[in-house]
């Protein structure tokens, strides 16, 4: 059975409507991948960062019955509302380096939300 739908929140109070930047790198899963390509999707922010985690979609956990160890894996499959599939979605400014030392990814997001701040 094919299954396919699209969740819409309902706004509530005001919308931030200021330029708005979202950092993520490899470390960014689960909901953090759907809020960034949810940003995205409604074009209210620039992502700045690495490739994220890439997960494939929502998680089904099963416990084995006679040893009790517990397992994940990806059951349905999760899309951008431009129709691409989660875990290929990557941000618009792409950083390649990943050093927790010399943030690039950080130092590259100031830099863009001060260019747009600037074009306001």
């Amino acid at each position: 059975m094919r299954r396919s739908w699209f969740e819409i929140v309902s706004p509530r109070g005001l919308t931030y409507e200021k330029p708005l930047v979202v950092l993520v790198n490899r470390w960014t899963g689960s909901m953090g991948e759907g809020i960034a390509a949810g940003f995205d999707g409604m074009k209210r922010a620039t992502l700045v960062g690495t490739e994220m985690a890439g997960l494939n979609g929502a998680l089904q956990t099963v416990e084995l019955p006679n040893t009790k160890i517990r397992f994940s894996f990806p059951f349905e499959k999760i899309f951008h509302i431009n129709g691409q599939p989660r875990e290929n979605f990557k941000p618009s400014i792409l950083v390649r380096e990943f050093d927790f030392q010399n943030d690039q990814i950080l130092k590259v997001g100031i830099k863009e939300l001060k260019k747009r701040v600037s074009r306001k």
